[in-house]
């Protein structure tokens, strides 16, 4: 028996079927590829969040009373709306204290939420210094100052509310206060964020005060 061979219309289909499977297949896996970049980038993201809330919170728990750092003319948390300087201990074993400074800044990539910390202080004299240094970085920030900051992650804008008295207040409403004791540490901070992604909001409490606030 003779045999049929295929003709060229039914050659020329079974290009084109093999055609669309091949463009379809491409466009899966470029698709997987994309998936897979979007994947790896969120997770970045959240890891930089979540080293931010770390040491924000870090921060925050050494935070110490002007006065035991040898000064009462200084608040031991001081926020003006655009930056925010502390007074922690540092987390080097008997290495004094630490100024720390946070801000927003103009970044290559956008608005980023930095940190600046001095080096370890011991003496009155280093710590006035810091402490003007700290806001000096957070206005005109100067080639030196790269060395001591850390940028974050994308932030678009920030507030803080203070826990004092019982009652949450703003904190810029206590800018200036110099008050010694324990009223000079809030009881309470609430850091509200404005990411790129939407809002987050991270709530301190001292921890001497453990759940009874």
């Amino acid at each position: 028996m003779k045999q049929r061979g295929f003709t060229l219309i039914e050659v020329l289909v079974a290009l084109v079927l093999v055609s669309i499977m091949t463009l379809m297949a491409w466009r899966a896996l470029d698709g997987m590829g994309r998936a897979g970049e979007l994947t790896n980038s969120n997770e970045q993201s959240l890891q930089r969040v979540q080293v931010g809330l770390a040491q924000w919170t870090a921060d925050l728990d050494a935070l110490i009373d002007a006065s035991v750092a040898g000064t009462t003319s200084l608040s031991s948390i001081d926020f003006d709306g655009q930056r925010l300087r502390l007074i922690r201990q540092s987390s080097q074993p008997n290495a004094g204290v630490v100024v720390v400074a946070w801000t927003l800044r103009h970044t290559d990539t956008g608005m980023a939420w930095q940190r600046w910390a001095s080096q370890p202080l011991t003496d009155r004299t280093a710590l006035l210094a810091a402490w003007s240094a700290a806001d000096r970085w957070s206005r005109t920030p100067l080639a030196e100052d790269e060395k001591f900051v850390v940028t974050l992650m994308p932030v678009n804008s920030w507030q803080l509310i203070y826990f004092r008295d019982d009652a949450w207040s703003n904190a810029q409403s206590a800018a200036g206060t110099t008050t010694t004791g324990a009223s000079a540490v809030p009881d309470g901070v609430r850091l509200v964020l404005n990411l790129p992604t939407g809002k987050l909001t991270r709530d301190w409490v001292r921890p001497i005060l453990g759940a009874t606030k």
